[in-house]
């Protein structure tokens, strides 16, 4: 249950997500209430973050067994934001937001998911997402690829995103995987990769989900 075609995407400037192509192992996971004191806090940051290790880890070994180790996986990190802002005015763009801005925004959520995806030394995506009240789904919000990556780096990024996905769900047991405001052309194409279920507000698909099994 680790391996994923490849199929390319890209999606509009409106849309949280421009990834790009065709495109376990469980920790114990503790809530807290809403009104948490600094050290709980901390410690489900912490545990969190752990997560976000192990699925990484886990990832890189199974991408070197198949061939893959040139590609490392980080958390965004100061270099990944810097070399970030070398896309923000490139013609080849497909969203106009910055990632130092939204890091800095979902970074202080203990449940947050983050994910560049390096080929040294080139930052080929930036992926933020989360895990959802209640461990529902395993969420990607906001993904982009370096514009100028090559056609094979494509192919790997889309890869090891959604397995990215897929894995910390699964570490977190999460009972879905969810692509969040997906562009309405690509509606589709996500159903055919199998984010089949429409999740609908106000009569527009505002996400496509399957469940983690």
């Amino acid at each position: 249950m680790r391996d994923f075609g490849v199929a390319l995407f890209v999606m509009k400037k409106t849309s949280n997500l421009c990834l790009t192509r065709h495109v376990a192992r469980c920790s114990i996971v503790i809530f807290a209430p809403l009104h948490m004191s600094y050290s709980k806090r901390r410690e489900l940051a912490d545990l969190y973050r752990t997560m976000r290790v192990e699925a990484r880890n886990i990832l890189m070994q199974d991408l070197a067994a198949e061939g893959m180790s040139e590609i490392r996986l980080a958390d965004i990190g100061p270099e990944a934001l810097r070399y970030a802002t070398l896309w923000e005015d490139d013609a080849e763009r497909l969203v106009d937001w910055s990632w130092e801005k939204l890091y800095k925004k979902w970074s202080s959520r203990p449940r947050h998911i983050a994910l560049a995806i390096w080929i040294d030394p080139t930052l080929c995506c930036l992926v933020l997402g989360k895990i959802t009240d209640g461990r529902v789904a395993a969420r990607i919000d906001r993904i982009e690829r370096n514009p100028n990556v090559s056609d094979d780096q494509i192919a790997s990024v889309g890869v090891v995103a959604k397995r990215y996905l897929d894995y910390i769900g699964r570490i977190a047991k999460c009972r879905q995987a969810v692509v969040w405001e997906p562009a309405s052309e690509l509606i589709d194409y996500y159903k055919a990769l199998g984010f089949t279920t429409e999740m609908v507000k106000r009569g527009k698909i505002v996400g496509l989900k399957y469940e983690i099994v």
